[in-house]
C-alpha cells in the first residue's frame, strides 16, 4: 500500500529505523517523514545528531524544524549546531519534518 506518512518517535534509535524502512522508502518516495530530533538520545545510542540530519538530506528529503514556540522553520534557516546545545542543554526534543525535494 502507498504510505503518505510516518512519525518516528523510538527514543534515540531513529537512525536505527531510518536504515531499515530504506525499501518502504523507496516504493513510497512521495512519503513524508516527521521524526524526533533528541541529540541527547541519539548521543546516547552512540549517533552524532549531525549524522541523523545529513542522512536524511541524503535520502533525498527537505527538512524543516517543528518546533513548539516558533513553528516550522526550514533547517537551512537554522544553525543546527546551535540547535543541538540548546536541546541537550534543556534535555528536550523537537520534530523534524522530511518532504522529499
Amino acid at each position: 500500500p502507498k504510505i503518505d506518512q510516518i512519525k518516528v518517535d523510538v527514543e534515540g534509535a531513529e537512525m536505527d529505523v531510518l536504515r531499515g524502512m530504506t525499501t518502504l522508502l523507496g516504493k513510497s518516495p512521495s512519503t513524508k517523514l516527521i521524526m524526533e530530533f533528541n541529540p541527547a538520545l541519539l548521543q546516547s545510542a552512540k549517533v552524532p545528531p549531525s549524522d541523523m540530519i545529513q542522512e536524511l538530506i541524503s535520502c533525498g528529503y527537505n527538512l524543516s524544524s517543528i518546533d513548539e514556540k516558533q513553528g516550522v522553520i526550514p533547517i537551512e534557516q537554522l544553525n543546527v549546531q546551535d540547535l543541538v546545545t540548546e536541546l541537550v542543554r534543556e534535555d528536550r526534543s523537537i520534530n523534524l519534518y522530511c518532504v522529499k525535494a
